[in-house]
């Protein structure tokens, strides 16, 4: 009895913790979610993966060494360099971006909205947007973006818009809306292990990519004054043997 009990408070948690104000079912189109996940990978860039080499994990001294493995082993046998080196590289070996000639696309799923639980979202924000891969950053001038709420909400919420950059080094970039207000940082490496972050309904100063460590922080403190940003399950799984081919 006591064990049944625990389960039901559990998935009660569960249910207030990842759930937005108004749930309703959607019935979503398939063509539309084609659209937004048309980031699926050419078959002629990537190449199966060896899994061999992890059959001996048992060897390797801790957890984060068999991650510093694989991760390796993902990047050797990938074959985009400018992809492999460069700020998109997290986002790469989660299948995030890839290159179409001489452009990089990219659709990100950012289902954790808030600070609760941890665990995805019952509606998820796609953001889809393309850039130049040019390794200079600075000559890119506006960068056209789609944003799609779509889930357990009343309505699918689209809007399209533009970026302009705001900061771009070889850590990372910084995006900015001004209709709508988002800024999104992406990072080649993040000490919180989240890499991306989309904030809506910020000025532009408001959080730059040497300020966002300090703020994060504040947030986990309960700084009710502070915007939280929209960030993806999909980047923070510490687990790269989800990624091998």
């Amino acid at each position: 009895m006591v064990k049944q009990f625990s389960h039901i408070i559990f998935l009660t948690f569960l249910f207030f913790c990842c759930n937005k104000e108004e749930v309703k079912e959607v019935t979503v189109s398939k063509n539309e979610i084609k659209k937004l996940q048309s980031n699926e990978i050419n078959s002629s860039e990537y190449k199966p993966i060896d899994k061999t080499f992890i059959k001996n994990s048992k060897s390797l001294p801790n957890w984060d060494s068999l991650q510093d493995s694989i991760r390796k082993k993902i990047l050797d046998q990938k074959e985009n360099e400018f992809l492999k080196s460069g700020i998109f590289q997290e986002l790469y070996i989660r299948n995030l971006v890839y290159q179409e000639k001489d452009s990089l696309r990219i659709n990100i799923p950012f289902d954790l909205h808030s600070l609760d639980c941890g665990a995805p979202d019952c509606y998820t924000t796609f953001l889809r947007f393309s850039i130049k891969a040019d390794y200079n950053f600075k000559l890119l001038n506006t960068i056209p973006f789609q944003e799609l709420e779509q889930g357990c909400i009343s309505s699918e919420d689209t809007i399209s818009g533009t970026f302009k950059l705001k900061d771009a080094n070889k850590t990372g970039i910084s995006l900015y809306n001004q209709q709508y207000q988002r800024l999104l940082l992406i990072l080649k490496e993040d000490p919180g292990k989240e890499f991306v972050y989309y904030f809506q309904g910020v000025n532009p100063e408001a959080i730059t990519q040497n300020t966002l460590n300090n703020y994060i922080e504040n947030l986990y403190e309960e700084d009710e004054n502070l915007i939280v940003p929209l960030r993806s399950t999909w980047l923070i799984k510490n687990d790269y043997r989800e990624f091998l081919k």
